[in-house]
């Protein structure tokens, strides 16, 4: 679809935050427990699940208590949004809160960060992994942080979350 066509980027995160809300009121109705809700994504899904995780200024507008997030675990993701020229927010700059990293309330809930190691782009990631998971320690949060060298990008998704993969191996314990 054409930029114009698209909604902006905020929306998808709202998307988010109204099913979390959906789920909170109704994972008991099949058995789950709202106490223990994680979030997990790749790529773009890491954004997601680290700037929803990390933030306490939402949840008041869905009520829900500010601790509803009990754990994140982002694979390959970008944690530091830079000035883009593709449309993406509404003007030529990046908003102050457009990074997980400055968005920080309180102490975050535990993060499992996962990363593939193979590649130019993953090595870029894995560095940001890096510097967010040092953010999140200054800021009391208990944070693992694991790269696995056979994996790029894709494969840490792929393969990583496949059962049996890396990431699923780690993560079940955790």
């Amino acid at each position: 679809r054409p930029m114009a066509e698209r909604k902006p980027g905020p929306a998808g995160r709202d998307d988010c935050l109204a099913a979390i809300a959906w789920l909170y009121g109704n994972v008991a109705e099949h058995g789950g427990d709202p106490e223990r809700i994680f979030l997990g994504g790749h790529s773009s899904g890491a954004f997601l699940t680290a700037h929803i995780g990390v933030r306490r200024d939402w949840q008041a507008d869905y009520g829900i208590p500010v601790d509803v997030i009990r754990g994140c675990l982002p694979i390959s993701g970008v944690y530091e949004q830079a000035m883009r020229d593709d449309g993406f927010y509404a003007s030529a700059s990046v908003p102050e809160g457009a990074s997980p990293a400055n968005c920080l309330a309180g102490t975050p809930p535990p993060f499992l960060v996962f990363n593939g190691d193979r590649g130019k782009q993953e090595q870029g990631l894995r560095q940001m992994a890096l510097g967010f998971a040092e953010t999140l320690k200054s800021a009391g949060g208990e944070v693992e942080i694991f790269h696995h060298a056979p994996y790029d990008h894709f494969e840490a998704n792929y393969l990583g979350a496949s059962p049996g993969g890396a990431w699923v191996s780690r993560a079940i314990p955790w």
